[in-house]
């Protein structure tokens, strides 16, 4: 799926789509972190890029990528910040 110009939020939708429908977890990150570069004050894109490293079993990446979440105030849900927990 190519873009001839790239938007943030057009590459954060696709690269949840990548993670969520077709387990494209490279690809979805090569999206997240294009958006993060265009606005890096934007908590969704962190969290979404965490759940992306979560999926693939890198759980500090994912733990660190939640943090930045929350610290742009991004609502994390307590069943993902649990699964974060639990691999302490």
């Amino acid at each position: 799926m190519a873009l001839k110009r790239y938007n943030d939020f057009v590459l954060d939708t696709r690269g949840s789509l990548l993670v969520n429908s077709f387990q494209k977890y490279s690809e979805a990150l090569n999206d997240f972190n294009l958006a993060i570069s265009i606005d890096p004050l934007n908590g969704r894109f962190y969290m979404n890029r965490s759940i992306c490293y979560y999926k693939m079993g890198n759980i500090e990446k994912a733990r660190a990528d939640a943090q930045m979440a929350i610290q742009y105030k991004e609502p994390i849900s307590d069943y993902y910040k649990g699964l974060l927990e639990s691999h302490k």
